[in-house]
């Protein structure tokens, strides 16, 4: 810019530092009104954490995941209770089943079974000759015998 004059230009500049002045304090106002609005937000905030339950009585945080664990480890212990005797059951069941087809329980019923000299089981008599030793299993004990004859 050209000023016709000395003075005119001073005048000139005098104004525009006054504006740029007067504006860096407009600036400087909304900033401190930003910084203050900020400021009581970030309190407001505080003010709310501080009077939380949480930080009052911090038991209230893990009470209700205890209650929780205590409730499921509870739970847990039912079922199993449950399996354990559903299985106990189940296994009674099949031990008696067993019973009844073992061997064992054929000998209390007065059966018996014959073993020959190798210690297999004699399924059929023509496997052993008159005059072979055998033994016999009963249920209580076992009797060595010879072959006398055979049909």
């Amino acid at each position: 810019m050209r000023a016709p004059t000395p003075s005119a230009a001073a005048e000139m500049v005098l104004r525009k530092r006054s504006d740029i002045k007067s504006r860096l304090e407009i600036l400087q106002d909304s900033l401190n009104s930003a910084v203050n609005l900020l400021l009581d937000d970030c309190a407001k905030k505080l003010d709310r954490l501080m009077s939380s339950r949480a930080l009052l009585k911090p038991r209230l945080i893990y009470e209700d995941k205890i209650s929780y664990v205590d409730e499921m480890n509870t739970r847990l212990l039912n079922n199993i209770r449950r399996l354990y005797e559903t299985k106990s059951e189940k296994l009674k069941d099949i031990m008696h089943k067993l019973d009844i087809v073992s061997p064992l329980s054929v000998l209390e019923r007065g059966f018996s079974v014959c073993f020959d000299s190798n210690n297999k089981i004699v399924k059929n008599s023509k496997i052993v000759n008159v005059g072979d030793n055998i033994r016999i299993k009963l249920a209580s004990g076992s009797l060595n015998a010879e072959v006398k004859s055979h049909d």
